[in-house]
């Protein structure tokens, strides 16, 4: 059987390092160059080795499952150790064509002891897009820490990105008074996405391995530290997909899959998945507006250097149109557009994208909320296409694709 050996365990002031061995035929899958390395905000000295383990196993049990090795470790957390049978089996269930088969053999599984006065605390991950910032004004009354990764979706050299990112987190930290915990993690380099992707997802799981395999617990894990340092209690992962949405797809970040994760004294609460994106864009503006305040949103993936949002994307598109809805300025919200911007998205939508169908279902929802004061939208020249705007209608590189 293969397997993946952890060699040592590192905690070296704010810096978690993991030495381990992979097997001949699983190094395609790893780049060794690069091993897993996370740089956290703080000291973490005092954070025991079984619970500093646990964000890299995070990210290698899947590996192990679906080419059923055997990741061999040298101390676990028990709440952990316990929790892994139960997530394996919540992918099983998810993915019923694929076998996660493969085991892990723990030397010594310890039972781990939050110190008594260490007073309990929630957490939620904050990356200023619509999910995350609507699950943290769901949460917010419970005063949770904020946390906020680089190595995600702003990667781990966008040096400009990441100063973007992180400002907007201190800023939403001072105007609600809560405290910001920071991480710095290389947990998407050390491996490599497209050949495992390509290797153990290819005509068995329609997805990407970040989609549909890492997202979830792969940043779970990353939490374990904070949450033996603060005692958190519960942590929330923002929804990515909803009831409504996940309904003929699949995701590796959902209820049934997060849940079944548990570390120290902590819990994992898959948050917002009763909400629809439009929902929570509405959520999100009432809010604040309650509060007599407006706060920015980074929803934008693109190189888009030290700027919240490209503004020229779908997902900018897409966004900015939820949040108008609400009958607010956008550049309130972080986007910095015009009535031009607005009605070239038509446009754009016809000669460039071809939403999928999950953002199919997205538009359909922002047309029919919209449509729920014509008579205002219709007075508005810039966005009252949207009236009309059918997402199920060909895009024109789809129609020359079909024509080919």
């Amino acid at each position: 059987m293969n397997k993946i050996e952890v060699k040592n365990v590192e905690i070296e002031n704010k810096t978690i390092k993991v030495d381990y061995e992979v097997s001949k035929e699983l190094e395609l899958f790893f780049n060794l160059d690069n091993k897993f390395k996370i740089e956290y905000g703080e000291d973490m000295t005092d954070v025991p080795e079984e619970i500093a383990i646990i964000p890299f196993i995070s990210n290698v049990l899947p590996i192990i499952w679906l080419t059923n090795s055997c990741l061999v470790v040298n101390k676990l957390d028990k709440n952990y150790y316990e929790s892994i049978q139960k997530t394996k089996e919540a992918f099983q269930n998810i993915y019923p064509n694929v076998k996660f088969e493969g085991e892990i053999k723990v030397k010594e599984i310890i039972e781990t002891k939050i110190k008594n006065d260490k007073e309990e605390n929630k957490s939620v991950f904050f990356s200023g897009g619509i999910d995350s910032v609507s699950s943290l004004v769901s949460v917010i009354s419970q005063k949770p820490l904020l946390i906020t990764i680089w190595g995600t979706d702003v990667w781990d050299h966008n040096e400009e990105g990441w100063k973007s990112l992180k400002d907007l987190a201190v800023e939403y930290s001072e105007k609600l008074q809560l405290k910001n915990l920071f991480i710095k993690t290389n947990f998407r380099k050390f491996i490599y996405e497209h050949v495992l992707t390509k290797e153990l997802l290819e005509g068995r799981i329609d997805d990407s391995w970040w989609r549909g395999i890492q997202h979830g617990i792969g940043l779970l894990g990353h939490v374990a530290p904070y949450a033996y340092k603060y005692n958190i209690t519960t942590h929330y992962i923002p929804a990515t997909l909803n009831v409504k949405s996940q309904k003929g797809t699949t995701c590796g970040s959902c209820p049934e899959i997060d849940e079944t994760v548990k570390y120290a004294n902590c819990n994992i609460v898959h948050e917002g998945y009763e909400k629809t994106r439009i929902e929570k864009a509405a959520h999100i503006v009432r809010y604040f507006k309650g509060q007599g305040k407006t706060m920015k949103l980074r929803v934008c993936y693109m190189d888009k250097g030290d700027k919240l949002n490209c503004c020229e994307c779908e997902k900018c598109y897409l966004s900015m149109m939820e949040v108008l809805s609400e009958k607010v300025d956008l550049k309130d919200w972080g986007f910095d557009v015009d009535g031009e911007t607005l009605r070239n998205i038509p446009k754009f939508l016809k000669e460039h994208a071809n939403p999928s169908p999950i953002n199919k279902e997205i538009w359909m929802d922002i047309r029919e909320k919209f449509r729920e004061d014509k008579k205002y939208w219709k007075k508005q020249k810039d966005v009252k296409w949207i009236l009309s705007y059918n997402p199920y209608h060909k895009s024109l590189k789809e129609i020359l694709r079909v024509k080919k």
